[in-house]
């Protein structure tokens, strides 16, 4: 199960990743899975920014993290009102009410995009990829792995392929293409392939 890198954009930021999310949207591709996940969605976009990590990078980031990313892209202004109860009291903060707020969606952006690059796939999905990946590279997910990886077709004739690095795709990081691809045998993008590895 496969999918070719079509867009790479060397700095993520908010505004790219919502931009190229927009791109495919308009040329109508979307990703081959179920309506909760494609990019008609804004959690593609939020969740990809932080590569769906919580407070302390604990796995799947509550919708706190939506509210602050629409208030960091200008589409929410209120910050709930619950919140500075919930802040811990030794913890030193920006000056801001929104600055504190926004605080733990810059962190793990931050840290979620290290040495990472934002790309685009020819079906439309979004994700975080390793900096050494290319344009035409492959989003592959493999039989026993935990999340997809970059593939590199090394040698054409043999079909030999190099491990370029994982990637996170939001809405296949926890095997939505294997649950889809028994749920629709007949998927093109959904084959099962091989990829030799040296």
């Amino acid at each position: 199960m496969f999918d070719t890198i079509s867009t790479i954009v060397q700095k993520v930021d908010i505004k790219p990743v919502g931009s190229l999310a927009l791109e495919f949207l308009k040329k109508k591709k979307i990703p081959p899975t179920d309506s909760r996940h494609h990019l008609g969605r804004r959690g593609s976009i939020w969740r990809t920014c932080i590569a769906d990590r919580g407070e302390r990078g604990e796995a799947l980031a509550s919708t706190d993290f939506l509210t602050m990313h629409e208030i960091l892209t200008g589409l929410h202004t209120e910050i709930p009102s619950d919140f500075e109860a919930s802040v811990p009291s030794h913890l030193t903060l920006p000056n801001s009410r929104v600055e504190r707020f926004v605080k733990p969606f810059k962190e793990n952006m931050k840290y979620a995009t290290s040495d990472r690059k934002l790309f685009a796939t020819d079906t439309g999905f979004i994700g975080l990829c390793p900096n050494n990946a290319e344009v035409g590279d492959l989003v592959v997910v493999l039989f026993g792995g935990h999340v997809p990886y970059v593939l590199r077709e090394k040698d054409k004739d043999y079909k030999l392929y190099v491990l370029i690095g994982e990637a996170f795709v939001h809405s296949i990081m926890c095997g939505e293409l294997v649950k889809l691809r028994l749920q629709k045998p007949g998927s093109e993008t959904l084959q099962s392939q091989m990829f030799p590895i040296v």
